[in-house]
């Protein structure tokens, strides 16, 4: 029988800056205000654009003062910055339960994934970076240095490679093969929600369609007993 999607709510990933970041311990009040900065610099690049989006428009959407915007955030690199590596490549932890088979295994990490890409705010955000990389080639460089840090946010491809240390998978390019799957069980969805191409699966539907991936993935690169 088909087990239920186990859930489980995103922490808040570390804080940025155009090098990789200790992660901060805020106060209650500071992460409340963090996070309201984050939610009105997000509102910003959606509505203006990532490169016309000002610390002016932030300070308006979060009814914060320009100062307070500096005191967390000391540029609007930094700022734009951590809503890229918090808000849209947000870390997916993932513990595996050792007793599910690894198909099972691959499923919740994989419908965890989904679940964190395909929220309306990433789907907007991700819009709103791409529509702008395209007319800016410096916006364009920064989106890829920050994915780069953001790697270890997505971890298929570390579950891939521990599945091929314990000799129960045969991948000779784990990077090549997590782009393989990622593309064939989110891929399609993913382009469908951006472009609107046509109705993306959801519910039922997105778990049946993830699991038959899943399934051709595994048999391809299970080593035979």
């Amino acid at each position: 029988m088909t087990r239920p999607v186990r859930t489980q709510s995103e922490p808040t990933s570390s804080a940025p800056s155009q090098q990789r970041c200790e992660r901060r311990h805020d106060a209650p009040d500071e992460t409340a205000r963090r996070n309201r900065i984050l939610d009105a610099a997000c509102a910003a690049i959606q509505q203006h654009g990532y490169h016309a989006a000002s610390m002016d428009n932030v300070a308006t959407n979060s009814g914060m003062s320009k100062k307070t915007l500096y005191h967390f955030y000391p540029s609007k690199r930094s700022l734009f910055e951590a809503v890229i590596l918090e808000r849209l490549f947000t870390q997916i932890v993932f513990e595996p339960d050792p007793k599910d088979s690894i198909e099972e295994q691959l499923f919740q990490l994989t419908f965890r994934t989904a679940e964190s890409l395909f929220s309306l705010e990433k789907i907007n955000l991700l819009r709103s970076v791409i529509a702008e990389s395209g007319r800016n080639p410096e916006i364009t460089e920064q989106i890829t240095q920050l994915f780069e840090i953001s790697k270890t946010n997505f971890p298929i491809q570390d579950w891939l490679e521990t599945q091929v240390r314990r000799g129960i998978l045969d991948i000779p390019d784990v990077h090549d093969a997590a782009d393989q799957f990622f593309g064939s069980a989110l891929g399609g969805t993913l382009l469908s929600h951006l472009c609107a191409c046509k109705r993306p699966r959801t519910g039922k539907v997105l778990e049946d369609f993830i699991r038959c991936c899943i399934k051709n993935f595994i048999k391809a690169h299970i080593i035979a007993p």
